[in-house]
């Protein structure tokens, strides 16, 4: 029996490519430019079932670390894997400042109400956490390798993605997503690890999966650990 067609939202918009995208909630929504027929849009969508499924399955799997944030008191926020209750304290600082105190995220503010300040704060910290921790594991990870091409990134930039962990250039320049520090080190390590091989294997062809499993035999279960990249 033909399976049923899956249903999605389509967007008309100046681009090259067609793209999918599928939310928290399981909806899909496709992205294509105003040329391309809705049968081929039909055929492109269909044949990125398996995906699209496998993106909703994570979702089920990974619960709260998916979904928006609120930057209320008592929502939970992960970092390298663990949960943390949001505490927000009242401070006499004109800038808020944040740390993990007791099993809490705590943010120190003026104004524990100004949710958009608690965010702005949440989200520094975050970016400041990740710089350090993927600047560590780097070092760590690239000591897999015995190919001496396979050397410190020349720019690491972090940076929030909606659609992807991580990016390298031909040129050495990393890309991380600030959200994969929520991540078990574990997958972080494998983040990194897949980005460092494409040092010498731009694609992702039986040369590059060869490598992959040559340093890191257990990446499929350390990308297991990673949840679908959050929108931010």
């Amino acid at each position: 029996m033909k399976p049923e067609p899956v249903p999605y939202t389509l967007e008309r918009r100046k681009r090259k490519t067609v793209a999918i995208t599928v939310a928290p909630d399981g909806s899909v929504v496709v992205k294509a430019p105003p040329y391309v027929s809705r049968k081929r849009i039909d055929s492109f969508v269909a044949g990125r079932r398996v995906w699209i499924e496998r993106c909703r399955e994570r979702y089920r799997r990974h619960g709260d670390r998916v979904l928006p944030r609120r930057y209320v008191p008592g929502e939970v926020h992960y970092f390298l894997g663990e949960p943390y209750r949001l505490r927000i304290e009242t401070a006499g600082t004109s800038r808020p400042r944040v740390t993990i105190a007791d099993g809490d995220l705590v943010v120190f503010a003026a104004d524990p109400a100004d949710r958009e300040a608690v965010e702005r704060a949440v989200r520094r910290w975050y970016r400041s956490e990740a710089i350090r921790v993927f600047t560590e594991r780097i070092e760590v990870n690239r000591a897999r390798f015995r190919d001496p091409e396979v050397r410190v990134p020349s720019r690491l930039t972090v940076r929030w993605m909606r659609t992807r962990w991580g990016s390298m250039t031909s040129k050495g320049r990393l890309t991380l997503a600030i959200d994969l520090v929520t991540a078990p080190v574990e997958a972080i390590d494998y983040v990194i690890t897949h980005e460092l091989c494409h040092m010498t294997e731009m694609n992702h062809g039986p040369a590059f999966h060869a490598l992959q499993q040559s340093v890191l035999p257990d990446w499929r279960a350390r990308k297991a650990q990673l949840a679908p990249p959050r929108p931010s």
